[in-house]
């Protein structure tokens, strides 16, 4: 199955958007929710659709001046906020990437108390701050099993492939190529990413399986 996001004006909320679940073999429509504002990113797993909606949203249509993050079941029902922690809810940027694991929610939120994104982890029993410091500097790109997968860097170091769980945190696969582009969750069971040999003219395609992350986070 795939989510969508699908502008749907109406005369009296012209911004806003259907989120559409359909499926890929048939493109049949399975499940929709309806926006009264823009949406800007969408995210799903097996159980939850997720999406960003842009500042003007509001249960009436009118201006709030912030985004919120919702999430819904792909089995149906009613839409709500997700609890990204309060100083979230106050950052005027929406997050750059939004990721589903399971029925958790992860975000990027620039803290501007910080002045640097935080990765946050919407799930039971409460939201946890991935980079509480905002460093290093993440973004959360998927999750497998009890893993959620980040890049990570700071202005000193290259990006790299990263690793939480509630069991041992955050952990940097610092034996990955530095200089890494474009890391994402590749081929079922596997995550790849592209970096540059040593001379810097070539680019060169990497990838590490699931299970040897989830190995790897077991370390002690």
């Amino acid at each position: 199955d795939v989510a969508l996001a699908v502008e749907h004006p109406t005369a009296s909320i012209p911004d806003s958007s259907s989120i559409e679940l359909r499926s890929l073999s048939s493109g049949g429509l399975i499940r929709s929710y309806h926006t009264v504002t823009t949406v800007l990113q969408v995210a799903l797993s097996s159980t939850t659709i997720a999406w960003i909606e842009s500042p003007n949203a509001h249960d009436d249509g009118s201006v709030v001046g912030r985004w919120r993050a919702m999430r819904g079941s792909v089995s149906g029902g009613i839409a709500g906020e997700v609890d990204l922690c309060p100083a979230a809810r106050q950052v005027a940027f929406p997050p750059q990437r939004i990721v589903v694991d399971g029925d958790a929610v992860m975000a990027d939120v620039g803290m501007a108390s910080l002045g640097h994104q935080v990765v946050v982890r919407a799930g039971s029993p409460s939201p946890v701050l991935i980079n509480p410091t905002g460093r290093p500097w993440c973004v959360p790109i998927g999750a497998s099993g009890p893993l959620s997968l980040l890049t990570c860097f700071d202005e000193r170091t290259d990006q790299h492939l990263a690793v939480w769980s509630a069991a041992h945190g955050l952990r940097i696969f610092s034996n990955a190529p530095a200089g890494a582009y474009d890391i994402a969750p590749g081929s079922p069971g596997w995550v790849t990413w592209t970096a540059y040999d040593q001379s810097g003219s070539h680019r060169l395609a990497f990838g590490v399986s699931l299970a040897d992350l989830v190995a790897f986070d077991a370390q002690s």
